[in-house]
């Protein structure tokens, strides 16, 4: 009978139905052991160079809200800042504080391609050029992916060959978020110099204003430059009409700031 019991089952599908049900009971259990998904964290993208509590807790108190949380992501990625930090921030705001979560923190960016750039830092190199020196193309060396209120800062420019001709050569550009470097940019520029370009700065014999910075005034005379020169350098002038030889630092093909007093 038993025997006869088993072949009956096996006939009629019924231990592939056990099998089943056993399956679904033992995943049904799993299901009430595993432990539920975390949330991802709310998101907040800011344009700002720092974390501040109001970007991460709009509802903070008033006199509470410019509390620092650090520096921002870099553009285009992202940071936790967690609910201790938070809290943290809250210190002054009495005993009842309310339900803190981490806070996941985006830098407002935008990407910037080559041709894009090009245009952005054009005025920046052109003002830094000198006197005979024409911009006639320029091309930066990558893309850029910039905080979204970047602005351009300083230029600089190697010194360029005192000869006429077109050059080709690489201009350094910083780019600002709330006064902040945070990014150069190399920038290959192609350049035309002129005759004028070819010519010293300063040239030896010519007469400039010498300055002289004292404590309590400033006083000025006529200097002869006694070598060529480029703005920026430190060169000899003789005084005019004591004919002292004193060294000045460059500021203009016109005048120079004495370094050491006559």
């Amino acid at each position: 009978m038993p025997n006869g019991f088993c072949r009956i089952a096996a006939g009629t599908g019924f231990a592939p139905r056990l099998a089943a049900a056993a399956a679904l009971g033992l995943g049904a259990l799993l299901a009430l052991r595993a432990p539920a998904a975390a949330e991802e964290p709310r998101e907040v993208r800011i344009t700002g160079a720092r974390v501040l509590l109001k970007d991460v807790l709009p509802e903070c108190p008033e006199q509470l809200c410019a509390a620092d949380l650090g520096a921002a992501p870099p553009a285009g990625s992202s940071r936790l800042v967690g609910a201790d930090a938070i809290r943290g921030a809250l210190q002054g705001a009495g005993p009842t504080l309310p339900q803190l979560e981490a806070v996941r923190v985006v830098s407002a960016a935008r990407v910037w391609s080559p041709a894009e750039l090009g245009e952005l830092v054009r005025p920046s190199i052109e003002q830094k050029l000198p006197e005979g020196v024409q911009l006639i193309g320029l091309q930066p060396k990558s893309g850029a992916t910039l905080p979204l209120l970047a602005s351009v800062g300083e230029c600089t420019l190697p010194a360029l060959p005192r000869r006429e001709g077109p050059l080709t050569t690489t201009a350094m550009v910083e780019f600002l978020h709330e006064g902040a470097p945070v990014r150069r940019l190399a920038v290959q520029v192609r350049l035309q110099l002129s005759e004028r370009a070819a010519r010293p700065a300063v040239r030896r014999g010519a007469i400039v204003t010498l300055v002289i910075q004292r404590s309590s005034a400033t006083v000025s005379a006529r200097g002869v430059a006694l070598q060529d020169s480029e703005i920026g350098q430190t060169a000899p002038f003789r005084v005019q009409p004591t004919g002292r030889v004193v060294q000045a630092r460059i500021e203009s093909a016109s005048v120079a700031t004495v370094l050491d007093q006559p």
